[in-house]
């Protein structure tokens, strides 16, 4: 099973609307109570880990992808999966075309945190 969690809350892209930080990925201060944007970003990380434990005790394999920069692998649901035999982290680039940002080439660098030990 593979997680595209929504990086739309725990991205590092949001500059000053930045409502999370690596001290306090799940929220800066009451952000994680009531801005429900961070409260559904929190729900899905949290859901998404919850499933990968549970895949990983029956034995099926599961990954999840997020950029490389996301406080998504700050939180502690996902930290929790760090402790599962055979789970991997795999860094690379998703940009093969040559994307650029302002006329400058990007490789827009991601995670894939798994237990496939074929993708280590």
């Amino acid at each position: 099973v593979h997680f595209g969690t929504p990086c739309s809350s725990v991205s590092r892209a949001l500059g000053p609307h930045l409502k999370r930080s690596k001290e306090h990925p799940l929220g800066l201060g009451d952000h994680a109570k009531t801005d429900s944007k961070v409260k559904n970003g929190n729900e899905f990380v949290r859901f998404t880990a919850f499933v990968c434990r549970l895949l990983s005790l029956l034995g099926k394999r599961w990954s999840i992808e997020n950029p490389a920069g996301s406080l998504l692998w700050d939180t502690p649901y996902i930290h929790k999966l760090y402790d599962i035999d055979s789970c991997y982290l795999v860094k690379f680039g998703q940009c093969a075309y040559n994307t650029s940002i302002l006329n400058e080439l990007i490789k827009k660098p991601a995670r894939l945190r798994n237990n496939l030990a074929m993708l280590r």
